[in-house]
C-alpha cells in the first residue's frame, strides 16, 4: 500500500520512519502492521499528536510513544478538504525516534562543517596562492625601480603574463632600455647628470646675456 511505499522510500534515504492514516476519531485506517489497522485507536492510547490531528491542526511535537514507549518526533497533518467536498477529517501521522534524528541531525551537522572546513581551507590556500602572485612581481618591481634610482640600468625584470602588473613591469624595462640608449651606458652617476644640467644651464644663461662675438670658456 501507499503507507508500506513511503516507509520503504524514506529507509531507503536512511530514515527509519512510521507513518500512519488515522480517522477523524484516531482509528489506524493504514498502516505498515496489519494488525494494527481497524484495530488500535492512537487517541485513546493517549498519543497527543494524533489527538491534535484530529482535532484538525497540523504541526510537529515531541512525546513518548504509548505503544513503544520510546521517545520520538511526530508530524501531523490534518485533512483538508477541497471545493465543497469538506473531506473526511482523516490525518496523516508520521513519527521518528528521536535517537535516530538527533544522530541524523549530528551527521548532517558535521558533514556541513567538514564542507565548510574544506571551502575554508581552499580559500586560504586560493588566497595565499594569488598573494604570491601579486606580491612578488610587485617586489621585483620595487627591486628594480631601487637599482634604477642608484643608477644600475640593467635591472630589467622578467615579464610573464598580460596582466596590469605584468604591464608596468614591461613599461619599466622599455624606460631603463631608453635611458641606457639616450646616454649610451649601462651605469649613470645621476648626481653628476644634475650638475652637467646645472653647468650646461649656466652656460646657456651667459651666452644669451653676452654681447656679440664675446666667447666665454668653460671650467675646464
Amino acid at each position: 500500500n501507499i503507507v508500506t511505499a513511503q516507509e520503504s522510500a524514506l529507509t531507503d534515504a536512511g530514515m527509519t520512519v512510521d507513518l500512519h492514516v488515522l480517522s477523524k476519531t484516531g482509528i489506524v485506517l493504514a498502516d505498515s502492521d496489519a494488525d494494527a489497522v481497524l484495530k488500535v485507536n492512537l487517541v485513546e492510547k493517549g498519543l497527543q499528536a494524533a489527538k491534535l490531528g484530529t482535532e484538525g491542526k497540523s504541526g510537529h511535537n515531541e512525546e513518548v510513544n504509548p505503544r513503544s514507549q520510546v521517545l520520538q518526533i511526530n508530524g501531523y497533518a490534518a485533512q483538508k478538504g477541497y471545493g465543497a467536498f469538506p473531506g473526511f477529517g482523516w490525518t496523516v501521522l508520521a513519527h521518528w525516534n528521536s535517537s535516530e534524528a538527533i544522530a541524523t541531525a549530528t551527521s548532517i551537522r558535521n558533514f556541513v562543517l567538514g564542507i565548510g572546513l574544506t571551502a575554508a581551507l581552499l580559500i586560504a590556500a586560493l588566497g595565499a596562492w594569488l598573494a604570491r602572485g601579486i606580491v612578488k612581481p610587485i617586489q621585483a618591481t620595487a627591486t628594480s625601480i631601487d637599482a634604477l634610482a642608484n643608477g644600475d640600468l640593467t635591472a630589467h625584470l622578467t615579464i610573464n603574463g598580460n596582466d596590469e602588473i605584468s604591464r608596468m613591469g614591461h613599461s619599466l624595462n622599455l624606460a631603463l632600455d631608453g635611458i641606457s640608449t639616450a646616454i649610451d651606458a649601462k651605469k649613470v652617476d645621476w648626481a653628476q647628470i644634475g650638475e652637467q644640467r646645472r653647468e650646461a644651464a649656466r652656460v646657456s644663461s651667459m651666452m644669451e646675456q653676452a654681447p656679440i662675438n664675446v666667447m666665454f670658456a668653460g671650467r675646464d
